[in-house]
């Protein structure tokens, strides 16, 4: 079993009273794990695009969001 199965598998026999929702990176830094997920996403779907871009409007979305 790998850590992602482990994980499911610790989430789902349990109950949650909430959830927090990090968009801004304070309690955890995704900017390697975002990145790593759009190069992965681009990659299967063949697209050449500039990454950095992408991340950038992705924070920018966020920002407008959060107003």
């Amino acid at each position: 079993m790998n850590d992602e199965q482990k994980l499911v598998e610790k989430l789902q026999s349990r109950s949650f009273c909430g959830v927090i929702f990090d968009f801004d990176g304070t309690v955890i830094d995704i900017k390697e794990p975002l990145k790593r997920a759009i190069e992965e996403a681009f990659a299967e779907y063949g697209i050449k695009d500039d990454i950095g871009q992408t991340i950038r409007e992705i924070g920018s979305v966020i920002e407008s969001v959060q107003g």
